[in-house]
Formats: structure tokens, C-alpha cells, sequence
């Protein structure tokens, strides 16, 4: 022990390492050696410190070992939720199936997962960690189980689908059958046209929040590409508005903005639907 503090003085951890290793070797039950060992040795090399331990338990039986040697570095942190989600993680990983079909994942996401599966199996070995250390990789874990789970290509239930068609197509018949009253004034057609227009948008951003929340990451950036279209379509409209002859503005302020704007609506909400839930 002395010859090893020697060396620990000229930094020579390499030499500091075959010396301790040669000492548990010549007596490997010795549990106030190891403690020992394990104090000279504190934060020098933490891979080394995890060895001698285990070496030792297995040696001695994990059941046989000492209050002190239990409370201080078995159980120093809790590992229970740590272990739990690493099962967790393993069996997620083993049932998926990568593709381009309904409930596969996409390719390549088994393997990101797995590597973060590896490293906390890793982690779990080490017996001196702090438990914010272990607080951490578990969070991390579960961040990558959550990441995975929303690469799984997930299919829209038709009754939401049908609900959507449903609910747009009633909207078309209520304005349908107000253009067909020939009793109705601009200003009452214009608010009915306001009206649908705002019922379609709203529709819109029903279907923009169900697609980012179902689809893979992988085709979110393609939802939101096609929100931005429409945004500029938006734009356009209303620019065409704001620079058209002020003779011919009158009606169309009054029916052709919320006729316009309502049907860009209605086109992009049967748009979304044919194009990523059907």
C-alpha cells in the first residue's frame, strides 16, 4: 500500500494499478483492504475501482459482504429505476420492426436506441457514482425511448378521418344552401362566408396538431414545409386584396376575402388528409 501511494506521488497510475491489483490478489476476501484501496484510489480510475469490487463480490457472495461495504458502495445510489428502464428500453428494442409500414419504426432508429441501451448497461456496472449520475442517464434513457416511440409510423384512425370529411362537407352544404337563397344580402352571405371560413381554418389547425403529433419525425418537416405553403398562399391572397382597384373592393371585402380564405382552408384540409392520413 505504501509502494502505491509512492507511485500515486509520481503520478504513475499504470504502476499504482499492477501494485493494488497483485495486493487483493494475494488476499481477495479482505474487505478493510479494498476499503482501503478503494480511499487511495478515489476519482484516479473509476473502471479499475468497479473491477476490484466486483471481483471481490463475487469472491466473498454479494450476500456475505458487510453492512458498512453494502450501505457505502452497493447501495450508495439507488439503481432500481435505472434497471427498470433499461428492461424497458430492451424489450421496446427487440419488438420493433423497422419499415414503412403502419406501427414499424424508421430505419435506422433501432440503432440510435440501442446505443443508448448499451451505455446505460454500461453505467449500471459502475458501483461509485454519485445518484445525480445515475438520475441523469436514466433521464437520458427515457428521452431515447421517447425519441424512438416517435419514429413508429402510426395510423390515423378512421373514425377521426371520417370525422374530418364529415365536418368539412357539412360546412360546404351550409353554404351551399345559403347561396341558393336568393333573399340573403351581401353583408348576411358575407357573414356566412366568415363564418365557414373560420370553421375551415379551424379544421386546419386541428389537422396540422393531429399530424405533428402522430406522424414520425421523419415527416414533420414535410408537414411543416406544406404549413408554410400555405401560409404564403395566405400572403398572396391577401396581398392580391390589398392591391386590387378600390371601384371593385366593396363586394369582395364583403363575400370574396372569407370566400377566398375559406376555401385555401378547405383545399389544404383535404390536401393533409389524402396526403398523410389516408
Amino acid at each position: 500500500m505504501g509502494e502505491a501511494k509512492a507511485y500515486i506521488g509520481l503520478n504513475n497510475i499504470d504502476k499504482v494499478k499492477e501494485i493494488l491489483k497483485e495486493t487483493m490478489e494475494r488476499d481477495r476476501k479482505n474487505e478493510n483492504l479494498l476499503m482501503g484501496i478503494l480511499e487511495m484510489l478515489s476519482d484516479l480510475d473509476l473502471d479499475f475501482s468497479n473491477e476490484l469490487i466486483a471481483n471481490y463480490t463475487e469472491n466473498v457472495g454479494v450476500d456475505n459482504v458487510s453492512g458498512k461495504f453494502r450501505a457505502e458502495i452497493i447501495e450508495y445510489a439507488n439503481r432500481d429505476e435505472i434497471n427498470e428502464t433499461i428492461e424497458t428500453a430492451q424489450k421496446l428494442h427487440d419488438k420493433a420492426v423497422e419499415g414503412k409500414e403502419e406501427r414499424q419504426y424508421e430505419e435506422g432508429s433501432k440503432a440510435l436506441l440501442l446505443s443508448m441501451i448499451d451505455e446505460s448497461k454500461e453505467f449500471s456496472k459502475n458501483y461509485l457514482v454519485q445518484q445525480s449520475e445515475v438520475d441523469n442517464i436514466t433521464k437520458r434513457l427515457k428521452e431515447s425511448i421517447a425519441s424512438f416511440e416517435d419514429k413508429m409510423i402510426k395510423p390515423f384512425p378512421k373514425e377521426l378521418i371520417n370525422s374530418y370529411i364529415s365536418r368539412l362537407k357539412n360546412i360546404e352544404a351550409q353554404v351551399d344552401a345559403s347561396y341558393a337563397n336568393w333573399d340573403l344580402s351581401n353583408a348576411e352571405m358575407g357573414n356566412i362566408l366568415y363564418d365557414a371560413q373560420t370553421e375551415y381554418e379551424s379544421i386546419l389547425n386541428e389537422i396540422y396538431a393531429d399530424l405533428y403529433k402522430n406522424l414520425p419525425a421523419s415527416k414533420k418537416s414535410s408537414v411543416e414545409a406544406d404549413q408554410n405553403n400555405y401560409k404564403g398562399e395566405k400572403e398572396k391572397t391577401q396581398y392580391e386584396f390589398d392591391n386590387m382597384d378600390p371601384m371593385n373592393i366593396g363586394t369582395w371585402l364583403v363575400q370574396g376575402i372569407p370566400e377566398s380564405f375559406g376555401n385555401l382552408a378547405k383545399e389544404n384540409c383535404y390536401y393533409l388528409i389524402d396526403k398523410y392520413m389516408k
